[in-house]
C-alpha cells in the first residue's frame, strides 16, 4: 500500500492549508500565515525525498531542519516569520547566516525547488526523473549555490533512482496513481508561494529608499515569482 511518503505529502498539504487559512484584514496577507503550521508543512514533506535516494534525502533533511530550527530558535513558534525578517533588516542583520532572513529565504528556495520539480513530474511526464530534477534545480536552487555546492548537487542528482523506482518507493502501482498526490500538494503549497508577493510588496513599503536592498535580496533569491495566472 501507499508508503509514509504519500502520507507525508498529504500531511504537508494539510499543514500548508491550515497555515494559510487565517485572515486578518489589518495586516498584509503574508503576515497572516501561521508560522508554526508553515514550518510543520515544510518538515512534513521530508519523507517524500526518500524516494529520491538516501543521499538526496539526507541533504534535504539537513538543509530543511537546519533552517526550521533557526526560525524556531529566533521566535517563529510565537511570532510571524515576516516580522522576524523585518527585524533583521532593521538591525542590518539580514545577511547573517543565523538570521531569520537567511533561514526564511533558504526555506523558500527549497520550497520553490520542490514545487518546480513536482510540477515538472506532473506536467512533463515524458521527461526522466533525473531530467526533471536537474531542470528544477537549475531554475531554482542552482542559481544560488556556489561552485562547490553545485558540484555536490550535480553529483547527487546522477545517482537517483529512475521514475519506476520512485513510484515504488511511494508504494503506488504506477505513476498515474502518484500524479494526484503531487497535484494535491501543489494545490495547497501555491497559496504559500502567493503570499511571498504580498510580503515583497510590504517590504517595498517599509524600505522605500532604494530599489533597494530588499528588492535585490528577494530578486537574487529567486523569490520574485510571476503573479499567478487568472482563471
Amino acid at each position: 500500500g501507499p508508503s509514509r511518503a504519500v502520507f507525508a505529502m498529504y500531511e504537508s498539504a494539510a499543514r500548508f492549508r491550515k497555515a494559510c487559512r487565517h485572515r486578518d484584514r489589518r495586516r498584509p496577507l503574508v503576515l497572516a500565515v501561521k508560522s508554526e503550521d508553515f514550518l510543520a508543512g515544510v518538515e512534513a514533506m521530508l519523507p517524500a525525498f526518500e524516494a529520491l535516494g538516501a543521499a538526496i534525502h539526507a541533504a534535504a533533511v539537513k538543509d530543511v531542519l537546519g533552517n526550521v530550527h533557526k526560525l524556531r530558535r529566533n521566535g517563529a513558534t510565537s511570532r510571524p516569520i515576516p516580522d522576524l525578517v523585518l527585524e533583521d533588516y532593521a538591525k542590518d542583520l539580514q545577511l547573517h547566516p543565523d538570521s531569520s532572513a537567511q533561514a526564511f529565504v533558504w526555506l523558500f528556495r527549497i520550497l520553490k525547488f520542490t514545487a518546480d520539480f513536482f510540477h515538472r513530474l506532473v506536467h512533463q511526464s515524458d521527461q526522466s526523473l533525473s531530467t526533471s530534477l536537474t531542470r528544477a534545480y537549475d531554475s531554482t536552487l542552482g542559481k544560488h549555490h556556489n561552485v562547490v555546492m553545485r558540484s555536490i548537487a550535480v553529483a547527487l542528482m546522477q545517482i537517483i533512482p529512475d521514475k519506476a523506482d520512485m513510484v515504488y518507493c511511494f508504494g503506488l502501482p504506477d505513476f498515474d496513481h502518484l500524479k494526484p498526490v503531487l497535484t494535491h500538494w501543489l494545490l495547497h503549497v501555491q497559496p504559500v508561494l502567493d503570499r511571498l508577493h504580498a510580503f515583497h510588496g510590504d517590504l517595498k513599503l517599509k524600505f522605500p529608499d532604494g530599489p533597494s536592498r530588499e528588492h535585490h535580496f528577494f530578486h537574487d533569491a529567486g523569490l520574485l515569482l510571476p503573479a499567478p495566472a487568472s482563471t
